[in-house]
Parts: C-alpha cells; structure tokens; sequence
C-alpha cells in the first residue's frame, strides 16, 4: 500500500504529463514549434540580410558616381598642372593640388572592391576606410571653400576659384550656397555623406564583416 504522499504526487504528475502527451500525439509537436520559432527568426535574419545586400549595392554605386566625378574633373586638370609644374616652380608659384588629390581619392575608392574581391582587404577594413574617406572628402571640400579656394598656400585664391560665391555665412553659409550656386558639387557632397552613412551602417549589420 502506497504511502499518502507518494499517491498525491503521482496524482499530480498525471495532471501535468497526461495532458502534455497527448498535445504531443494528437496536437502540434514541440519540435514542430522549435523550428516555427526558428524559422520566424530566420525570417527576420533574411530581412536583415536583404537590408544589407541593398545597402552594399547603393554604396557601390555612390562610390563609382563619386570616383567618376573626381575622376572627370582632376585627371585632365592634373595633367595641366604636371606640364607645367617646372614653369610653376620657377615662379615660385604651388599648383592647385585638387587635381592629384581628386585623382588619387578616386583610384583609392575604385580599388576597394577589386581589393576585398581577391583577398588583399577585409571586408570591415574596407568599410573602415570607405567611411574614412568619404568624411575626409567632405571636410577637405570644407577647408578649402573656408580657406578662400588655396589662399593658405599662395597668399590669393587659386586661378579660376570663386565661381560667383562669397562664403560669407560661415562654414553652413558656405555648404548651403554650394547647393544652390553649384549644384553639382552640392550634389557630389550629399553622394559622398550618404554613402558614408552606409557604410557605417555596414560596419554596424553585415554579418559578414563581424565575421572577419
């Protein structure tokens, strides 16, 4: 004869496992929520994923708009200045260096993705330093609009600067007439802090990157 306590007991466990048994044979397994669950979080994974594959390719995008416009405008002018950069020194007069440094900001961004696609660069170092240089671009357009076109190199503005704008409201003065006197350029500007701000979101969510 059993003892009281142990009756009761198995009373109860008959309460809890008799119930549970039969969801399992006559309801939806337990395994079969696990992998519900599982798959509704690989739902959210793939979403995540598309917003990163979509992000990947916008920056590509504004990073080839970016190099190309660096690309048209300084390769040709840098190669004016490097014929005439003997005559230049005679007179004791700097080149513009936009033209060499617009040249190399654009082989540097193009190299990128031909770097990380045969292994020289990782792909968060890439992010990295797309982040770098795009912010870099944005500041020097800054500094040097502040700085009255090259007038701390020479002592006067660089030839051909001005482009019928005063910079006279300050360094938000200067990007907001940009916008409105020179569009193109205002147009490079948000191209580049756009691009920018996905690449730091990709450093943030691709998981690829996290992996390196």
């Amino acid at each position: 004869m059993c003892a009281p306590g142990w009756a009761g007991a198995g009373v109860r466990a008959r309460r809890v496992l008799v119930p549970a048994l039969a969801h399992v044979r006559g309801g939806v397994p337990f395994s079969a929520r696990i992998d519900a669950l599982l798959a509704s979080l690989a739902g959210v994974s793939d979403m995540d994923h598309r917003y990163v594959r979509a992000a990947r390719a916008t920056v590509a995008a504004l990073v080839f708009v970016t190099a190309a416009y660096h690309l048209w405008w300084g390769f040709p002018r840098s190669l004016i200045y490097g014929t005439a950069l003997l005559d230049l020194a005679s007179r004791g007069l700097p080149p513009d260096p936009r033209p060499f440094l617009f040249v190399a900001f654009a082989l540097a961004l193009l190299s990128g993705p031909y770097l990380v696609i045969h292994d020289k660069l990782s792909l968060r170092r890439a992010y990295q330093i797309g982040l770098a240089l795009m912010v870099l671009s944005f500041l020097g357009w800054v500094f040097w609009h502040e700085t009255g076109h090259g007038a701390f190199l020479t002592g006067s503005a660089a030839p051909g600067a001005g482009g019928g704008h005063s910079h006279g409201g300050g360094i938000l003065g200067t990007i907001a007439e940009h916008y409105v006197v020179e569009p193109v350029e205002g147009f490079i500007k948000s191209v580049e802090l756009l691009a920018a701000a996905l690449f730091a979101f990709l450093l943030r969510f691709d998981a690829d990157a996290d992996a390196e």
